[in-house]
């Protein structure tokens, strides 16, 4: 899927990006792969680590006030942070177990955040649960 993207001429980083979310349908990696949109992915990715990393939640409040406002847009950022920690868990899961299973803990809690999600939750108090664990 990935070198299908590449060969359409887009960058090798939004490629795999849009191919780890696509759930293996090319349309929708073609859809997914809009620089736009992978580098708001990348900024929530990076703003979702940094409010986990922090010692208080004012960096999480901060993430979502900043995207909490459309559920389509907060699911397919959700849906990023969970293929981020999926492929960390793999990526560690024989080398690093105690990395790979906060990654399995985090890849849950962005699970269920996308459930409540789904079920109609609203998305300001749907980032909120998720920052509480």
């Amino acid at each position: 899927m990935r070198s299908i993207l590449e060969k359409q001429g887009i960058d090798p980083e939004t490629a795999k990006m849009a191919a780890d979310l696509s759930g293996g349908s090319v349309a929708l990696a073609l859809e997914l792969a809009d620089a736009d949109a992978t580098s708001e992915r990348r900024e929530f990715i990076e703003a979702a680590l940094a409010a986990l990393g922090g010692a208080d939640l004012g960096p999480a409040v901060a993430l979502s006030d900043a995207r909490a406002r459309d559920k389509q847009v907060l699911h397919d950022r959700l849906s990023a942070l969970l293929a981020h920690f999926a492929a960390i868990g793999r990526s560690t899961v024989g080398t690093q177990p105690a990395e790979a299973t906060r990654a399995a803990r985090r890849h849950e809690i962005v699970a269920r955040a996308i459930d409540e999600l789904e079920r109609n939750g609203s998305p300001a108090l749907v980032l909120e649960a998720m920052w509480r664990g």
